[in-house]
């Protein structure tokens, strides 16, 4: 449905390109693929709100999951930048290597070893970082990513909030710009059948 919406992007977008404001034939060109957009934005909302409904989540699970995984493996990267003065392409490689090792013996995030981490930035670098256990398990915490990602579109729960309260608000605007713009032609088309009759009784 995705790969439908980009077709009918394309067919409306082709179709007025460079077309005159004055001539109002070339949008006939346009109201096919435009409906037939609409008519797929509705599937998918309906689809979407469908799934969400019956999705079952078991926090849990999912905490115990995301806890030991290294998916927050970007975060330790970054704090070496920070901290050691490396770019990110080294950090990367050196997380990198990290993650992969753990993984091969096992290890879940939950009780990273410093040693490992050390071993790899050896690799790289031709030192050691000496980050305590306690410190990498923590860079390495789902929470702790999540709160260390505060910036504007980032996944903190006070910007996630915001930008909740941002949407809600432009829906609101564009609902009320719609329904007046809905009320404008319906007003307009009353207005041309009243002239059309006019027109038709005095011929």
């Amino acid at each position: 449905l995705s790969g439908q919406m980009v077709g009918h992007l394309t067919a409306v977008a082709v179709a007025g390109l460079r077309e005159p404001h004055g001539d109002g034939h070339g949008m006939l060109h346009m109201e096919d693929p435009t409906i037939e957009a609409l008519n797929v934005s509705e599937n998918i909302f309906n689809l979407m709100t469908s799934e969400i409904k019956s999705v079952i989540v078991n926090k849990d699970r999912m905490l115990k999951v995301i806890r030991e995984s290294y998916i927050a493996s970007t975060e330790l990267a970054n704090q070496m930048v920070r901290d050691y003065d490396i770019d990110y392409r080294t950090a990367h490689e050196i997380a990198n290597k990290f993650v992969l090792t753990s993984r091969e013996l096992n290890i879940p995030a939950t009780e990273a070893r410093s040693e490992l981490l050390d071993s790899a930035a050896e690799e790289v670098l031709g030192k050691k970082l000496k980050i305590k256990d306690e410190r990498l398990r923590e860079l390495l915490a789902p929470g702790n990513f999540i709160k260390a990602t505060n910036s504007q579109g980032g996944v903190a729960p006070e910007e996630v909030r915001r930008m909740i309260t941002d949407r809600k608000q432009e829906l609101k605007q564009v609902k009320s710009f719609l329904l007046q713009r809905i009320n404008e032609l319906k007003q307009a088309q009353n207005l041309m059948f009243s002239d059309l009759k006019s027109f038709t009784l005095k011929q």
